[in-house]
């Protein structure tokens, strides 16, 4: 499994381009290549919503009393985990503006703000967190 935070900046960094590299050489040597996200996105109900919801960078946006409801919320949480969800890649979204950015990938899971909760968190339990998901990476 890659980490898909550099991975979705607009303007890419080094180490972007050597996990997209990195992904493209895996799968040509037949490795399965699974990529965690953290966009702000939320879940949608259908499976095109929620492929609508990965790719949109709109999605999420929340007023600033209710960012800082969810982060007390997160700190109560934290020691338990976050959740990643597999995102389905139906084909309806038009997807040609990420090309450049995508990696090779067979799945791609998404954490809602990952980077952001784990970075924030770790200061205050100073310790690593958790990502669970529905199956393990292979």
């Amino acid at each position: 499994m890659i980490d898909g935070r550099n991975l979705n900046l607009e303007i890419g960094t080094g180490v972007a381009t050597y996990a997209r590299n990195l992904s493209y050489c895996l799968h040509g040597m037949d490795y399965q290549v699974e990529v965690l996200y953290g966009n702000r996105a939320a879940p949608g109900q259908t499976d095109l919503m929620k492929e609508i919801a990965f790719f949109d960078s709109n999605v999420g946006d929340v007023p600033e009393w209710l960012r800082v409801l969810r982060s007390i919320n997160e700190g109560f949480l934290a020691p338990l985990g976050y959740e990643a969800t597999k995102v389905p890649i139906t084909g309806t979204v038009i997807t040609d503006a990420f090309k450049s950015r995508l990696p090779h990938f067979d799945p791609i899971y998404n954490s809602p703000d990952l980077s952001r909760k784990s970075h924030s968190l770790f200061g205050l339990f100073n310790k690593m967190h958790k990502v669970h998901m529905s199956s393990k990476p292979t």
